[in-house]
């Protein structure tokens, strides 16, 4: 009997020590019945707007949707424009190779352009020239499509590419005026 009374005793203890405490709910943050952001949230969301509005505007590459691709192609006579996609990896990893190849072809004074535009969203340019993978990079001169990159992504090569297509049309031009 004391067998059975030590056990109950020690049954109960352990009921005792790992019941579970009671949920106690949380207190709810106090939401403004107006639905306008409180000030400091405001000015920051408008900072960080801002920010990623100079970094945008500090690119040489240029942005491109739907409506402003036909534009660009018109407007540049030399024009290499990158279909990407957000968030493949190839893309992502070539966003730094591209903006290089802006920066070299800037400040070797250049006319030609390079540019991007997100497939994912301006899918009529997508579908006009046909694209299947990402990135695609896609040469344009005098308005036409020459011709799909071929090379590696890199920087050096892809500005390299880009010279040596508008020095050999420059000299064309030359050669036949």
């Amino acid at each position: 009997m004391r067998k059975w009374l030590a056990l109950g005793t020690l049954i109960g203890l352990g009921i005792l020590l790992f019941t579970p405490p009671k949920h106690t709910p949380r207190k709810k943050k106090k939401v403004s019945n107006s639905g306008i952001l409180p000030e400091k949230q405001m000015i920051d969301i408008l900072d960080r707007i801002q920010l990623e509005n100079q970094a945008i505007d500090d690119s040489n590459v240029l942005a491109l949707s739907d409506s402003t691709l036909t534009e660009a192609i018109e407007r540049y006579k030399y024009l290499l424009v990158e279909f990407y996609a957000p968030r493949c990896r190839h893309s992502r990893a070539l966003i730094a190779e591209y903006e290089r190849t802006a920066n070299i072809l800037k400040s070797k004074g250049s006319c030609a352009k390079i540019a991007k535009i997100d497939s994912t969203v301006e899918r009529v340019s997508r579908k006009t020239y046909s694209i299947k993978k990402y990135p695609t990079l896609l040469y344009f001169e005098n308005g036409k499509v020459v011709e799909e990159y071929p090379g590696r992504k890199i920087g050096k090569e892809i500005s390299g590419y880009m010279m040596n297509k508008v020095n050999r049309a420059e000299n064309l031009h030359a050669v036949s005026a």
